[in-house]
C-alpha cells in the first residue's frame, strides 16, 4: 500500500512538472509573437535647399512603396508639383512637405535673387619676390555683393619656382618665372611671378611702393665689389670695411664711409649701383640727405639710361651740415626690378640717404 502511494505521487509530480514546462514554453512563444509593428519613416534625398529664383530641383521621397503628396507651405517662395519637382519663385524661406497618410517630412527651402559675379580683381598682374619670400592675394569680387561666386581655386603652373595654397599665399621657391592662376566660376586671373636670388642686393630688398616713402642709405649699394657694384677712384680707401664687412660684404670696403654712415671723400667719375624693386608703377619724387662744403654735379641712371640729366648740388656750408634737398626731376618707374646707378660727375659732397616718394 505504501509503495503504491509513493508511485502515484511520483507520477503526479512528473505530470505537474511536464504541464508547467509546456505552459512556460507556450508563454514564451506568446511573448515572441507579440512584437510591435515598426512604422516606416519618411525621408527625402536632401535635408535642405538653397536656391536662386528660377532654379529647380527634383526631390525624391522614401520608402519607395508609399504614395506621397507634395505641398509647399508658401508657394510665393517655392512651388512643388505632384512629383516633388521644386522651383524657387520668390525671395524668402518656406518648407516643402512630403506626406503619406499621417507621416510627413519637411524640407526647409531658402530662395534668393541671384546677383551674378561679373569679374574679380587680385590687385596685381605681376609679382616680384626673392627666394623664400611670400605674398598673399585676396580676390575682390565685382560687384562686391555678388552671391553666386564659387570659392576661389588656385594653382601654380610652375611649382618648382612658386607655390600657392588654397588661401592664395604665393611662396617663392627658386629663381625663375611662374604663372599663378586664380579661378572663380569661369573667370580666371593670372599673376606672373618672377623670383630672384637676393645676391645683388645689400641690406635689401629695396622696395618702392605707393603707400610708404622708402629711404635708401647711400652706403647700402649692391654686392659685387669694384667695377660691379661701385667704382671708387682711390682703391686704397678703406673707410667702408667695418660697416660692409660686418653686414656680409667683404668686397665693399674701398668706398669711404664716414662716422655718420655716409659716403664721403667723393670724386668725379665715381658711382654706386643699387637694385630696387618697384611694386607700384608710376612717378616717384626724390629727396637726398647730404652735406658738403663744396658743390657737386651728378645724375641718376635707371637700367643704363640717364633719366635725370645733370643735377647740381649746392654747398650746405659744411661737411656736417646735413640737409634734405628735393630733386625736381621725377623718376618714372615701371613695375618690376630695376638697376639704379648714382653717378658723380663732379663731387664735393657727403651723401647719407635718398628717399623715394610716390607722386599721386
Amino acid at each position: 500500500m505504501n509503495t503504491n502511494m509513493k508511485n502515484r505521487k511520483k507520477i503526479n509530480s512528473i505530470i505537474v512538472g511536464t504541464c508547467l514546462l509546456l505552459l512556460g514554453s507556450l508563454a514564451g512563444c506568446d511573448n515572441y509573437e507579440r512584437k510591435g509593428i515598426v512604422t516606416p519613416e519618411i525621408t527625402v534625398n536632401v535635408h535642405s535647399l538653397d536656391l536662386f529664383i528660377g532654379e529647380s530641383v527634383q526631390l525624391t521621397a522614401s520608402p519607395d512603396d508609399l504614395a506621397f503628396t507634395w505641398t509647399s507651405e508658401d508657394p510665393a517662395v517655392a512651388t512643388v508639383d505632384n512629383n516633388g519637382f521644386v522651383t524657387a519663385v520668390g525671395d524668402g524661406n518656406t518648407f516643402i512637405v512630403a506626406q503619406s497618410g499621417d507621416m510627413d517630412c519637411r524640407v526647409p527651402v531658402s530662395s534668393i535673387t541671384r546677383i551674378p559675379l561679373t569679374d574679380f580683381s587680385l590687385g596685381a598682374t605681376s609679382l616680384l619676390l626673392f627666394t623664400g619670400e611670400r605674398n598673399q592675394f585676396i580676390p575682390v569680387n565685382q560687384p562686391s555683393n555678388a552671391n553666386d561666386a564659387s570659392y576661389p581655386t588656385w594653382r601654380s603652373l610652375n611649382s618648382d619656382v612658386a607655390t600657392v595654397d588654397y588661401k592664395g599665399e604665393i611662396v617663392a621657391r627658386s629663381v625663375g618665372n611662374a604663372d599663378v592662376e586664380c579661378r572663380i566660376n569661369n573667370i580666371v586671373k593670372t599673376i606672373h611671378v618672377e623670383v630672384l636670388n637676393s645676391f645683388p642686393m645689400f641690406r635689401g630688398p629695396h622696395k618702392l611702393t605707393a603707400t610708404v616713402p622708402y629711404t635708401l642709405q647711400f652706403i647700402n649699394f649692391d654686392l659685387g665689389g669694384e667695377g660691379v657694384a661701385y667704382h671708387d677712384n682711390d682703391a686704397g680707401n678703406s673707410g667702408g670695411n667695418a660697416y660692409r664687412a660686418n653686414n656680409g660684404d667683404p668686397n665693399g670696403g674701398a668706398v669711404d664711409i664716414g662716422g655718420d654712415l655716409a659716403v664721403g671723400w667723393t670724386a668725379g667719375g665715381e658711382w654706386l649701383k643699387y637694385t630696387i624693386v618697384v611694386y607700384d608703377a608710376g612717378d616717384y619724387s626724390l629727396s637726398m640727405d647730404l652735406a658738403g662744403a663744396n658743390t657737386s654735379d651728378l645724375h641718376f641712371e635707371v637700367d643704363g639710361e640717364n633719366v635725370t640729366g645733370n643735377i647740381h648740388i649746392p654747398s650746405t656750408g659744411g661737411w656736417s651740415n646735413w640737409a634734405w634737398q628735393d630733386i625736381e626731376v621725377p623718376f618714372t618707374f615701371t613695375e618690376g626690378t630695376h638697376t639704379l646707378r648714382f653717378y658723380l660727375d663732379a663731387a664735393g659732397t657727403n651723401f647719407r640717404n635718398m628717399r623715394f616718394t610716390y607722386k599721386e
